[in-house]
């Protein structure tokens, strides 16, 4: 054999190794991409079903300030949409406190993000019963340790202005007994991030003045 048919022949048997491989890869992926495909189909179906199914968790949501506009009613009777979860709902402001904060509704970490919670369990102002609106002691109710008692608290709801008095201030583990419609500011009785959730809390109690009354509440479509 001449060298020039040795030199043929091992260059023959070198690409051997390099081209089978490749054909084998080759047929493999004709017969696996098909299937391939067909699981990433059922994949995206069965997320989407999870997707439809799945109950969000408090951390999904935001807050939600694009509805809100301020009435400027401050007598008469109303009708009244309940608002929706994590919606802007109203502001409280006391000037002579520095206090002023949003309120949304919810009373929980998510409505803490942008200010206050009003509890969803209670009234809302001007249905003539208690009213409980918390936030974080370095947050939305860092000014709340500044109100006095006599100090006028101002609500600018979505239905209505509303004017409440400051009656007491307390440290508490439960809740003081309302009597008509009383508006509770509920914090911690420390300063510390988060605190709201502690057990203590430090509870401002103002009693209705004015604002108009609520005579109906309709859910919100």
């Amino acid at each position: 054999m001449s060298d020039k048919a040795k030199k043929a022949k091992k260059h023959n048997s070198v690409r051997q190794y390099f081209t089978l491989p490749i054909i084998y890869v080759l047929i493999s992926l004709a017969a696996v991409l098909p299937l391939c495909l067909v699981m990433l189909g059922v994949s995206v179906k069965t997320v989407h079903k999870v997707q439809n199914a799945y109950v969000a968790g408090i951390g999904d949501y935001s807050l939600s300030d694009g509805d809100y506009t301020p009435s400027d009613k401050k007598d008469g009777t109303v009708t009244v949409k309940r608002p929706l979860g994590f919606a802007k709902t109203g502001e409280l402001i006391c000037e002579k406190a520095g206090f002023n904060t949003s309120v949304y509704y919810g009373s929980n970490r998510v409505s803490y993000r942008g200010g206050a919670g009003m509890n969803t369990k209670m009234a809302l102002p001007g249905m003539g019963k208690a009213i409980e609106i918390s936030a974080d002691s370095t947050g939305g109710f860092k000014a709340l340790y500044n109100l006095e008692k006599d100090d006028i608290i101002t609500f600018v709801t979505t239905w209505g202005v509303y004017k409440y008095k400051v009656t007491d201030i307390t440290l508490s583990n439960a809740m003081p007994k309302s009597d008509g419609e009383t508006l509770y500011l509920i914090t911690a009785a420390d300063k510390k991030a988060f605190s709201v959730f502690g057990n203590k809390k430090y509870i401002v109690s103002a009693s209705y003045v004015s604002g108009p009354v609520v005579k109906e509440v309709q859910n919100e479509q």
